[in-house]
C-alpha cells in the first residue's frame, strides 16, 4: 500500500504570493511616481492676477519671476509706469500685479502749456506733480476731483479779487435869483459854489488778468456841493436930470474925450457932440446910449485905441475935450 503524500501548502503557494507582491509594489511606484508628477506640477504652475491699468486677468503660469510673467503675456512697462513690485520678485500662488500705465495729460495755465506723462489718478494729484500751486479762488476745468483719463487737458483760471475806490467830484448847482437892487445886466454871486465828492467802492473780479465782474459794495457821498446863488439885476430904470432912463444894460467904461479932426466918423457922419467912439464888438454902431456926466448919445465911431470897456467921447471945443480928460464912468445902453 503507498502512502499517501500531504503537500506542503506553504511552499505550493508561496511563488503566487511573490508574483503578487511585486506586482503591488510596480503599482505603488507607479501611483508614487504619478503622485510627485502632479505635485511637481502644481508646484510649477501658479494662479496669479494681473491688474494691468484697471482691467483685472486672472491665470495660470509656470513663470517663476514678475519678468518672465509679463514676458509670458507680453507686456511692457512704459518709461513712467509703475508695478507694485521688482520684477525679480518670485511669483507665488495668488500673486497679485498691479500695474499703473502712465498717461498723458495736457495743463493750460497762466499763458503756457504744460504737458506731463503721469500715474496721477486724479486731476488734483496731476496738478501737484505738474509742480502747479492752485489758489483756492482759482478755477480747475475739470474738477479737481475727476479721474485722469487718456490725453486728458486741463485749463487752471487765475482768478483774482480785489476792492477799488473811484471818487467822483459832484458839480454844484447853479441858481440865479432875480434882484432890483442890481442894474440890469450886473450880475453878484451871493453865495459861492462849492463841488461835492462821491465815493463808490467796487469789487472786482478778474479772470487771467481779464475783468469779467465788477460789482457795487457802497456808495456814500463823502461831501454834498453848495449851491451857487448869484443875484440877477432887474433894475432898469435910473433917474437922471428929473428923467427916468430906461435901459437894457448898464457898462463901466474908461471914458476919453476927443474933438473935431477934419475926418468924417468911421459910419460917415460928420462928429458932433453926442458922437460916441466905441468897439462895435462890445457896443454895435448906432446903439443909443447915456453916460454919466456926458448925456445921451449915440455910437457912431471907433478908434484904434478903443477896445473892450472903452469909450471915446466927442466934444465941440478942444477945452472942452482937455477938461473931461480920462475918467471912469458908467454908459446906460437904452432900451
Amino acid at each position: 500500500m503507498k502512502d499517501w503524500y500531504i503537500p506542503d501548502v506553504k511552499a505550493l503557494a508561496l511563488p503566487r504570493y511573490r508574483k503578487k507582491t511585486g506586482v503591488l509594489w510596480l503599482a505603488l511606484g507607479l501611483i508614487l511616481i504619478l503622485a510627485l508628477s502632479v505635485s511637481y506640477y502644481f508646484y510649477l504652475v501658479k494662479e496669479v492676477t494681473i491688474v494691468d491699468d484697471g482691467k483685472t486677468v486672472v491665470l495660470k503660469t509656470k513663470a517663476a519671476t514678475v519678468e518672465e510673467l509679463l514676458t509670458e503675456t507680453k507686456r511692457t512697462l512704459g518709461l513712467k509706469d509703475t508695478i507694485n513690485m521688482p520684477l525679480t520678485a518670485k511669483l507665488k500662488e495668488g500673486t497679485k500685479i498691479v500695474i499703473n500705465r502712465a498717461k498723458p495729460v495736457k495743463i493750460k495755465v497762466d499763458g503756457r502749456e504744460i504737458e506731463i506723462l503721469t500715474v496721477a489718478k486724479t486731476i488734483a494729484d496731476a496738478i501737484k506733480e505738474a509742480g502747479i500751486t492752485v489758489n483756492p479762488q482759482d478755477i480747475v476745468e475739470p474738477s479737481p476731483a475727476e479721474l485722469v483719463g487718456l490725453n486728458t487737458e486741463v485749463k487752471i483760471i487765475r482768478v483774482k479779487v480785489e476792492e477799488k475806490t473811484e471818487e467822483v467830484v459832484l458839480a454844484y448847482r447853479t441858481i440865479k435869483r432875480p434882484s432890483n437892487s442890481l442894474f440890469k445886466g450886473r450880475t453878484k454871486v451871493l453865495t459861492k459854489g462849492k463841488t461835492g465828492l462821491a465815493r463808490t467802492y467796487y469789487k472786482i473780479t478778474y479772470y487771467d488778468g481779464k475783468v469779467v465782474k465788477r460789482e457795487v459794495i457802497k456808495q456814500e457821498v463823502v461831501k454834498k456841493p453848495v449851491d451857487e446863488v448869484i443875484l440877477v439885476g432887474t433894475k432898469n430904470t435910473v433917474s437922471r436930470g428929473g428923467r427916468i432912463i430906461r435901459f437894457s444894460r448898464v457898462i463901466d467904461v474908461v471914458a476919453t474925450a476927443y474933438t473935431h479932426t477934419g475926418y468924417r466918423t468911421a459910419t460917415g457922419v460928420y462928429p458932433h457932440r453926442g458922437v460916441v467912439a466905441v468897439d462895435p464888438d462890445v457896443i454895435p454902431y448906432g446903439t443909443r446910449l447915456y453916460i454919466d456926466g456926458y448925456g445921451y448919445g449915440t455910437a457912431l465911431d471907433t478908434g484904434s485905441a478903443i477896445r473892450g470897456a472903452r469909450i471915446d467921447l466927442f466934444f465941440d471945443t478942444y477945452g472942452e475935450a482937455i477938461s473931461w480928460g480920462r475918467r471912469y464912468t458908467r454908459v446906460y445902453v437904452l432900451e
